[in-house]
């Protein structure tokens, strides 16, 4: 993988990032950025399913003033802008309105675009990386996103594997992640025990490195002990919560459903958010999907 970003960094080549959430897609896309010509020039990040889809226009492509209803009275410069001269990273892509798909697209293939409200046709120069924590095929075969500027994005594309597929890295990380929180804290713990190297390769890891950075930033912060020891961990206590809940019987009667995907889709999904009292975020967590993507299957279903 590192061997490919090496490659792909010396062109300006467009790359898709692909990999479960946590597996550290945004620190590929540095990566690539800071070994490729433009690296001294801006490294622009936008997470897509972080901004309202009402917003993601004028965050992305910056409007004029008086463009809309509270709009700045100076207008505002979009992250496309921002970027010129140096890399655009879009995180969550596949969470962009099908309008600013559209509009994205010309700036890919001609390099410029307009301001929300304007009429003034602006240029620009950089490169774009583009990730997903789902696959972003199966939002094209959904509808969910525009085949076109998919081909676009998926030039060069690197596929991040989860934490669990990769448990040769565990053992270093965790010692990697002890280092940096010692000298953070002041601490000078020197090690793990060998249960505890155990129990951190036995965990499965849902939230990949970043779950793993953040229990080892709480150990160091509140553990006593020179060496951390498997109970210093918790893991098996995250385990057992890690299975709760996640064994579902669905009732499809086949004889009465026109459609046995959908409807074992929605209630997979209503289960789930009965386990998680009503907690879209844990449950698109538990479900393996974006929140974008829990929030379309609820408003289509809901439709039905």
């Amino acid at each position: 993988m590192l061997s490919l970003v090496r490659t792909f960094a010396q062109t300006d080549i467009t790359v898709l990032i692909e990999g479960e959430s946590g597996t550290g897609k945004e620190l590929v896309a540095e990566y690539l950025h800071y070994l490729s010509p433009r690296y001294a020039q801006p490294f622009i990040a936008l997470n897509c399913g972080a901004v309202a889809k009402n917003l993601i226009e004028s965050e992305l492509f910056g409007y004029e003033k008086g463009a809309f209803t509270g709009a700045d009275r100076t207008g505002h410069i979009g992250f496309i802008q921002r970027s010129d001269g140096g890399t655009l990273f879009l995180d969550e892509v596949a969470e962009l309105s099908e309008e600013a798909q559209v509009k994205f697209l010309r700036v890919l293939e001609r390099g410029e675009f307009y301001r929300v409200g304007g009429t003034k046709l602006s240029r620009v120069n950089l490169r774009v990386i583009a990730a997903s924590n789902s696959p972003l095929d199966v939002a094209v075969e959904e509808g969910r996103f525009r085949s076109d500027l998919y081909y676009r994005l998926n030039v060069a594309h690197i596929e991040l594997p989860p934490l669990r597929e990769r448990r040769g890295d565990i053992i270093q990380l965790a010692k990697f992640f002890m280092d940096e929180f010692n000298r953070k804290f002041g601490r000078q713990i020197r090690g793990f025990t060998k249960a505890a190297e155990e129990a951190l390769m036995s965990y499965t890891w849902p939230g990949n490195v970043r779950e793993l950075r953040n229990i080892i930033e709480r150990v160091s912060l509140l553990s006593s002990n020179p060496v951390i020891d498997a109970g210093d961990l918790a893991l098996a206590k995250l385990n057992g919560q890690q299975g709760e809940g996640l064994f579902v019987n669905l009732n499809i009667d086949l004889n009465k459903t026109t459609n046995a995907i959908r409807e074992a889709n929605y209630q997979l999904i209503q289960k789930i958010l009965e386990i998680t009292s009503g907690n879209k975020a844990q449950a698109a967590r538990l479900l393996g999907i974006p929140r974008g993507t829990l929030r379309y299957h609820l408003a289509r279903d809901s439709q039905s």
